[in-house]
């Protein structure tokens, strides 16, 4: 074998590893992040007083809310996003992460919530220690009844980084409660109360002579009849019928009632009348009679429509009204004893929100009549 065949061999049996070793550079693990950093979420107690709970040591800040059908729910909830930690070898001149808050999915059916900002922005010169804030702020619609029990509306929040395409010079790792989620309980609303009243605020009698009667449809009253066993007056000459409901939500809930009413007719053009009555209202009594009858007028078409009630306020509505057997015959087995009074007249309420949500169930009062002997 010549020296130009030795040469070649030669060259042959080395050229793989030559070659490996002018690769290897490219095989290399990359230079390390310039900019690493932690990013911890730490959601607050919110303005109304709302505490998150974490449960099952879950990444989950769970807002837990309670409210009653035909309310609107309002509150705002602070969250603070820090820098924990950082790490910059000063390689990059300027450097910027966004953390996001946004919806998760599934988002829920809890509408009007939006985090202002929606994006929390780190740069350099932020240390650790620097923190933002992002407030989640809730602002509903009016909420419903939806489930006979448990929740009826979510939302559900998560706080993210977001990494740009190609710039993955800054490494972020974002821990903590990231998760936020909202759960509303919607409640049917606590009912009205009521009770009938003549004109001067004196509850009807009972058989036994006090007035006790002061809701239900036992109070009693006389009737009159002439010697053409006409019904011609009544003791006491005229009713009232009283509502009352206090709203006893976080919001103002606007209010509509509607009467149905039997045996008795409107005494008046404006015989329906409304007050509202501030916190802490000392119960229904001559004074606040006097002035619901002096307040919102409604007419006579048994409704009274758009009253709107504060937060922790109790409306009072009453209804002038007298007996509609007025001028009519009596009727025939018509009871001439207190004690077995049969002429019967009823008011029945209905509240209602603007919204059409049912409140409570209707309150029915009224009173029995008897002949006078």
């Amino acid at each position: 074998m010549n020296a130009l065949s030795l040469l070649r061999k030669s060259l042959a049996a080395v050229a793989p590893a030559a070659l490996i070793a002018i690769a290897a550079p490219a095989w290399a693990a990359p230079p390390s992040t310039p900019v690493t950093m932690q990013i911890t979420v730490t959601p607050q107690q919110s303005v109304n007083g709302v505490i998150p709970t974490n449960p099952g040591n879950s990444p989950n800040a769970v807002y837990a809310y309670s409210t009653v059908a035909g309310d609107s729910l309002s509150d705002s909830i602070p969250v603070n996003v820090c820098i924990t930690s950082l790490t910059d070898d000063g390689t990059l001149s300027t450097w910027s992460v966004n953390i996001d808050i946004g919806s998760d999915a599934p988002a829920g059916n809890l509408t009007g919530v939006d985090a202002s900002p929606s994006t929390v922005t780190f740069s350099k010169g932020d240390g650790v220690g620097t923190c933002k804030v992002s407030t989640i702020i809730i602002a509903s619609d009016p909420l419903q009844d939806l489930n006979s029990s448990g929740v009826d509306y979510n939302k559900n929040i998560k706080i993210t980084y977001d990494n740009p395409p190609g710039k993955d010079d800054v490494g972020v790792n974002v821990d903590g409660l990231t998760h936020i989620k909202i759960m509303v309980t919607v409640n049917p609303p606590a009912g009205p109360t009521c009770f009938a009243t003549d004109s001067d605020f004196n509850f009807l009698f009972a058989c036994d002579g006090t007035t006790a009667i002061t809701s239900g449809t036992d109070g009693r009253f006389a009737i009159v009849a002439n010697r053409k066993n006409i019904e011609v007056a009544t003791n006491p000459g005229q009713f009232y019928y009283n509502v009352l409901w206090k709203n006893s939500s976080g919001s103002p809930v606007t209010v509509n009632v509607g009467f149905l009413r039997a045996g008795v007719v409107p005494n008046g053009t404006q015989a329906i009348h409304a007050a509202v009555f501030p916190p802490a209202f000392a119960g229904a009594d001559l004074a606040g009679f006097n002035a619901v009858n002096d307040a919102i007028p409604g007419g006579k078409a048994d409704v009274i429509s758009g009253v709107t009630v504060p937060a922790g306020w109790t409306l009072w509505v009453d209804y002038h009204l007298e007996w509609g057997g007025l001028g009519k015959l009596v009727p025939v087995g018509a009871s001439n004893s207190c004690s077995t009074a049969n002429q019967a007249w009823t008011v029945s309420a209905t509240l209602t929100t603007s919204a059409g949500a049912p409140i409570g169930d209707p309150c029915i009062a009224g009173g029995k009549g008897y002949l006078k002997k």
